[in-house]
């Protein structure tokens, strides 16, 4: 769909949609794919800080992935799980996974809070960056029936 913008309130809003066919592979009677975007939480190049980490203001982004399932597939056990992160500052992201026979629905929710992170609690941000980032965080696997 076409591109969708509030911004008479706060928060503004975007919103679009895009369809994508023929999004993954089948393998035997499997069928797998990835979402198609899995951003980071922070922009947080490097492995490790020795000053603090600025956050300077508050924002939400929430990415909304409502998969069709194909007919004949059921969802297996690998997919995408309810997952709760909490930074040090008041930041986080929440993953929250909702099917039925015919779709399945993942919402990642991140949000941040405006914050100083003391270097000592950077390694915290670098493990939810990590736990994002991992396949499992985004693959699916569909089997046939």
């Amino acid at each position: 769909g076409g591109l969708t913008t509030k911004f008479d309130t706060y928060p503004g809003l975007e919103k679009f949609t895009v369809e994508l066919d023929n999004y993954g592979i089948v393998d035997g009677k499997y069928f797998y794919f990835n979402l198609p975007a899995t951003p980071p939480l922070f922009s947080t190049p490097d492995d490790q800080r020795l000053l603090p980490l600025y956050i300077s203001g508050q924002s939400e982004r929430v990415i909304k992935d409502e998969i069709q399932l194909p007919d004949g597939y059921r969802e297996t056990a690998i997919v995408p799980q309810n997952e709760k992160y909490e930074a040090p500052g008041g930041s986080g992201a929440t993953i929250s996974h909702a099917h039925d026979d015919e779709k399945c629905i993942i919402t990642q929710d991140f949000k941040t809070e405006p914050s100083v992170i003391a270097p000592k609690y950077y390694s915290e941000l670098m493990k939810i960056q990590s736990a994002l980032s991992q396949k499992s965080a985004s693959t699916f696997l569909l089997e046939r029936d």
